[in-house]
């Protein structure tokens, strides 16, 4: 069993500890993120918080839910949680947090990193320390799908397929390049689903082709969503999609590239419960991660964490 590595304040550094905006760090890495450099960077990562007189332990994750199980069993001295990697690590480590008071932050090296480039979370240690400093922070809701945990969004249709085949090849680590080859594989073969939707509680008229379920205002580090959109508010914002054909999902993506979805015959709701049953299985994607298939049931979770902000 990988044991964890701790980092205490060098010598010199205790002074800063009494100003320090943290008692403890547990910082979490994917050591294969950011093409390899993951260990290297959490390494870093770790000494420099011991640089403002922040003890921190290192843990390396083995496998999905490792992450999770290491930051719940954290002890109470720990006030701020690392993830480092993508927004699986990120997703490990507030399944840990849970309902706890526990600030999080992030080191950004995976391929979407759809919360740090909504927050313009820094990249360079610097940066990372100063925003540790400055122990600013910023509330993001959560979700429950199907049981899972969901802080960025939940796609039913063909992003649900796209990342199903992604996993289904995965060798390593994902770029941007292996989603663009997985959609590849996916369109001879896609044919648009119809789903059904139920907003809190309340069916919708008609069916759909594709529905994407968003804490944020943005999908796909490049499609720009409602504007309005806050991850904060209580609320997940639901975009339904009638024509989903190969036609329409062009026209879907130069939307949202160019301005912002929904547009066009596309419809938005805000709810807390979201539900997507279909006549034949569709395939759905949650944070990135392929979860499953229809039906989902989305419902708001209690959990709120505390995010560190620039």
């Amino acid at each position: 069993m990988q044991p964890a590595l701790a980092t205490a304040p060098r010598p010199g550094d205790q002074r800063l500890a009494a100003d320090a905006p943290f008692r403890r760090a547990l910082v979490v890495a994917n050591p294969i993120a950011g093409r390899g450099r993951g260990e290297a960077a959490a390494r870093e990562l770790a000494e420099a918080l011991a640089s403002l007189g922040i003890a921190a332990d290192l843990h390396l994750t083995r496998g999905r839910g490792d992450g999770a199980e290491r930051v719940r069993a954290a002890d109470n001295e720990t006030d701020l949680c690392f993830a480092v990697g993508g927004d699986g690590t990120l997703s490990e480590v507030l399944e840990g947090v849970g309902q706890r008071n526990t600030a999080v932050g992030l080191l950004p090296l995976g391929t979407a990193n759809l919360l740090a480039v909504q927050f313009r979370l820094p990249r360079a240690i610097p940066k990372v320390l100063e925003m540790v400093a400055g122990a600013r922070t910023t509330l993001v809701d959560t979700a429950r799908v199907n049981g899972s945990l969901c802080f960025l969004c939940a796609g039913i249709g063909i992003d649900g397929w796209v990342v199903k085949e992604l996993e289904h090849r995965r060798r390593g680590a994902i770029t941007k390049w292996a989603y663009v080859r997985a959609l590849a594989q996916v369109l001879p073969r896609y044919r648009a689903p119809e789903l059904e939707l139920v907003i809190d509680g309340k069916p919708v008229d008609g069916r759909f082709g594709f529905v994407l379920v968003s804490n944020l205002a943005l999908y796909g580090a490049f499609f720009r969503l409602a504007q309005a959109s806050r991850a904060d508010d209580g609320l997940f914002e639901v975009y339904a999609i009638p024509r989903a054909d190969v036609a329409g999902l062009l026209a879907l993506g130069a939307r949202g590239f160019f301005s912002r979805l929904p547009g066009g015959r596309g419809k938005l709701w805000q709810a807390r419960q979201v539900t997507v049953k279909s006549p034949t299985p569709v395939s759905f994607q949650v944070d990135g991660d392929y979860r499953g298939e229809t039906p989902l049931e989305l419902s708001l979770a209690p959990e709120r964490h505390r995010i560190l902000i620039p």
